[in-house]
């Protein structure tokens, strides 16, 4: 039987929940230096990685700023949902961060409608777990905090935010 080839949204799910969990992980590392506890861009509170979500500092869904590194960062729930992004604190982050070009190129990026292709996704997909198996050899991340093997079952088991 011929192997169903995978459907864009499908894929664009799988894919959000890998780059979600990579976001948060990154932010973690970045701000505290551990895989398991970081801090909300927008209002700087430690949270555990869990309590964290991947959000956009330009939302929309259907724009180039989707899967940009530069454009998504660990935010508490708080900031991401009640908050609305908390965009003021957001965006005083990111110019200390990566600087007014960086922030006025992915307002730019905001009004690009990308259509996201099958190969795209699986390559995306692909170059994050790359990195994830980079970051758990570097930091050693199944003696980090996570136990052994919960780091590769929450991507298999697509339990990952």
């Amino acid at each position: 039987m011929k192997k169903k080839k995978p459907k864009i949204k499908t894929l664009t799910n799988k894919l959000w929940k890998i780059f979600s969990y990579y976001i948060r992980l990154r932010d973690c590392l970045r701000t505290t230096g551990k895989p398991t506890m970081g801090h909300c861009i927008s209002c700087g509170r430690l949270y555990p990685i869990e309590k964290l979500q991947a959000g956009h500092f330009i939302s929309g869904r259907q724009n180039a700023n989707l899967f940009h590194e530069k454009g998504c960062h660990a935010q508490c729930i708080r900031c991401n949902i009640f908050l609305s992004g908390n965009v003021l604190e957001y965006m005083d982050a990111m110019i200390r961060l990566y600087g007014k070009k960086v922030v006025n190129e992915l307002r730019k990026n905001n009004t690009k409608s990308l259509s996201f292709t099958i190969e795209y996704l699986e390559d995306k997909i692909i170059e994050l777990d790359k990195i994830f198996n980079f970051e758990k050899k570097t930091i050693g991340i199944d003696d980090a905090g996570l136990g052994a093997g919960v780091f590769d079952s929450l991507l298999r088991n697509r339990q990952v935010r």
